[in-house]
């Protein structure tokens, strides 16, 4: 996106120069414009996320409902601090281990 901004900015001859001066490819260059110029559409930094709503990887706990409370119990008997505070401390001396 940037390069093609600069591209833009020079205007004629820009994506040339701009692939030039980056060692860019030219369609890379091009598909920014494209991207830059398209109407009524948000840009790609405008955008909340990379990916459409629902896109990606699901989590681990919608596949393994249990995770999270075997994990919380790996690492009970070594957790130190507020049990309502969101930041959790643990141990792992040989005092601990034993």
């Amino acid at each position: 996106m940037w390069a093609a901004a600069e591209a833009r900015a020079i205007g004629w001859g820009g994506v040339s120069r701009v692939a030039r001066a980056t060692g860019m490819a030219r369609n890379t260059i091009a598909s920014g414009l494209r991207e830059l110029t398209r109407r009524g559409r948000p840009l790609p930094w405008e955008r909340e996320g990379v990916r459409r709503p629902g896109g990606g990887r699901k989590r681990l706990t919608d596949h393994q409902p249990e995770l999270l409370a075997r994990l919380e119990a790996l690492i009970e008997p070594t957790v130190r601090g507020d049990p309502q505070s969101a930041l959790r401390w643990t141990t792992l001396s040989s005092v601990a281990a034993r």
